[in-house]
């Protein structure tokens, strides 16, 4: 007898519980790139907005630190870094174009006033470092200080998406001169 040859079907193809799968699972993935294209740029800004804070903040305490460096004494300073409001620092250089210094937050931005007397009364510059600026804050080790050690600190801050972020930048710096 002839035996009929017996035909496979060769055609590759899907199961439908494989297309089901695969049904379940594209969605998901869509959805999870989605949300990663979303949100990448509104952190890259969030990490670059606190990059440029801490770079002006980093710029402000060097500024200050030199002033601090090259003073002949601390004519005063007020502001502590836990009340988080305001502070300002007051240099006398004793130079003979350059009598005082003074760094303080003025409408949320670090200035720093220079006089050509020491009794601060004829203003000769004046320069704002635009910054959220919360506080600059003067820690002494006591009070007269007995140190010419002056830890300083900067706060800034700002607001994202009804949060409240803040950077402290801080810095230990050491007084040619005395303190007054």
């Amino acid at each position: 007898m002839n035996k009929l040859p017996i035909q496979h079907n060769t055609r590759a193809g899907f199961t439908l519980i494989e297309l089901l799968i695969v049904m379940s699972i594209v969605p998901v993935l869509v959805m999870a790139l989605t949300i990663t294209m979303t949100l990448y740029p509104r952190k890259y800004a969030e990490i670059e907005q606190d990059r440029t804070m801490m770079e002006q903040a980093s710029s402000a305490l060097g500024y200050i630190g030199k002033d601090i460096r090259s003073a002949r004494e601390v004519a005063s300073a007020a502001g502590s870094y836990s009340s988080g409001e305001g502070g300002s620092l007051a240099l006398d250089m004793g130079a003979d174009n350059l009598k005082k210094v003074v760094w303080t937050t003025h409408d949320g931005a670090l200035e720093r006033i220079e006089y050509a007397d020491s009794d601060a009364r004829q203003e000769i510059g004046r320069t704002r470092i635009v910054a959220p600026v919360v506080s600059l804050g003067l820690v002494f080790d006591s009070w007269p200080p007995t140190t010419s050690r002056i830890h300083l600190e900067i706060k800034l801050s700002r607001q994202v998406m009804n949060q409240t972020r803040t950077i402290n930048v801080s810095g230990n710096y050491f007084l040619r001169g005395k303190f007054k």
